[in-house]
């Protein structure tokens, strides 16, 4: 499969883009093709667009191309957020991580009034299965590691090729385990309640999800109703 269909996925979110909106940027190939596109388009346009990054390559790439980025210190709202997903189930519950930005993907995602995912149809299950990564504070990863591998026979400190610990933009590290998640919203709460753990890539907030196909684009909406509360609302 070659790139026409994140691309068609990309161009796709731009519809849900208004002038003068504060929108999350995602991290990841897919989320580049929404970064690109969305660049030119304010060019042409000039949207008085303000971003939040996910990451620091998200970052880089949309401010090279002529948009504003800022932090939350400079935002008081997220209208709409962008990003892609490396599993998407029939529920709109995702699996996010493997580029190692979840943390930051999540606390964006999440405080958006709208959530927007982008991908093709490659990403697609029936159910949530595959790798579940999770953030944690170095200092406590092993102990981490410890309470997950009781859930996860596969559970493993993720490494670089120089065999040292992969670090995260905030410095983390990441736990990738393999897990069926039969009660995704259930096993979110639970791997984030263990001390250590800064997130898990278990996303179980998706409103729209676009499946860029070769020829165009199709679209998912979900039927459940989201609330960040009680430090903002969804309009």
């Amino acid at each position: 499969m070659g790139h026409q269909p994140k691309v068609n996925a990309a161009l796709a979110a731009l519809k849900f883009v208004k002038r003068g909106m504060t929108l999350g940027l995602g991290t990841g190939t897919t989320a580049g093709f929404f970064i690109d596109s969305l660049a030119k388009r304010n060019q042409e346009e000039d949207l008085r667009l303000t971003c939040i990054p996910t990451s620091v390559s998200s970052e880089r790439r949309a401010s090279s191309a002529g948009l504003r980025t800022v932090g939350f210190q400079q935002a008081s709202r997220i209208d709409l957020a962008v990003d892609g997903a490396d599993v998407v189930s029939k529920d709109l519950h995702l699996l996010k991580g493997m580029g190692g930005a979840l943390a930051r993907e999540k606390f964006v995602a999440y405080r958006a009034r709208k959530f927007v995912v982008i991908v093709d149809e490659s990403k697609l299950r029936t159910n949530l299965d595959g790798i579940v990564a999770i953030e944690t504070v170095p200092f406590a990863s092993p102990a981490v590691l410890r309470d997950v591998s009781k859930i996860s026979k596969t559970a493993s400190l993720r490494m670089r090729a120089d065999s040292k610990p992969f670090l995260t933009d905030n410095g983390n590290h990441i736990i990738d385990a393999r897990m069926a998640l039969k009660y995704p919203e259930r096993t979110e709460r639970d791997l984030n309640s263990i001390p250590g753990v800064v997130e898990s890539g278990i996303f179980t907030r998706a409103d729209v999800v676009l499946v860029g196909t070769e020829t165009g684009c199709r679209v998912l909406r979900s039927k459940r109703v989201y609330s960040y509360s009680p430090f903002s609302r969804r309009e």
